[in-house]
């Protein structure tokens, strides 16, 4: 028992010593989540885009590249 107590000390003192690494890490990944959710979020808009505008002009040829 008193040594899950020592343990429980040295977690919060290497917690206490390093707190700006994890907060680092921790918005890395946040940020990361984040990111991803966007992107999946701005694919989907794309995705619905080019469907509505195949259900408009179906007909239409593609435009040219170049001129």
């Amino acid at each position: 028992r008193m040594n899950n107590t020592k343990e429980g000390h040295r977690l919060l003192h290497d917690v206490c010593n390093h707190w700006v690494h994890i907060l680092a890490l921790m918005g890395f990944v946040l940020g990361c989540y984040l990111d991803k959710k966007n992107y999946e979020k701005l694919t989907l808009k794309c995705s619905e885009g080019k469907v509505i505008a195949e259900l408009q002009l179906p007909s239409s040829p593609p435009a040219p590249l170049h001129p």
